[in-house]
């Protein structure tokens, strides 16, 4: 019995320290990375006229993998991390497109009549003297 506990402990001990292993070879540059890609947006956010023709060079082979023209049409594949982030932003524009958007805008229709009435009246304590401005506060209103 005490040989086979020392044997389980002896497998479970190698496990562990396999694991533990594999947590101190793990990749912990993840900080630098974030701030170079941080880095490389700010610098990318700048008009080209403000960089020198390296740093254009430098953004360009970080961010694309390939870009290749043809018939004057431009085709671009963006390098890792930029991929993920560009399917990502893909991603929420349909999402916004397809759920978002409607009610966005049913919520706008429903509101319509309301909106054009609240802007229609002259703002508290508002003294119109000349014609034309009372004239553009009352357009529309059917009520007067």
């Amino acid at each position: 019995m005490w040989v086979n506990l020392k044997n389980e402990y002896e497998v479970k001990l190698s496990r562990l320290n396999a694991e533990l292993q594999k947590h101190t070879l793990a990749n912990t540059n993840f900080l630098d990375t974030g701030l170079q890609i941080l880095d490389l947006c700010g610098k990318a956010s700048l008009p080209a006229t403000e960089l020198s023709p390296l740093e254009v060079a430098n953004i360009v082979r970080a961010t694309y993998l390939n870009v290749t023209i043809k018939d004057k049409k431009v085709k671009m594949v963006f390098k890792e991390p930029f991929a993920t982030i560009e399917k990502l932003i893909k991603l929420a524009k349909k999402e916004i497109a397809e759920v978002v958007m409607p009610a966005f805008k049913s919520a706008i229709i429903s509101s319509k009549n309301e909106c054009l009435e609240s802007i229609k009246k002259a703002p508290k304590g508002a003294d119109f003297n000349g014609s034309i401005c009372f004239k553009w506060w009352r357009i529309g209103d059917s009520n007067s």
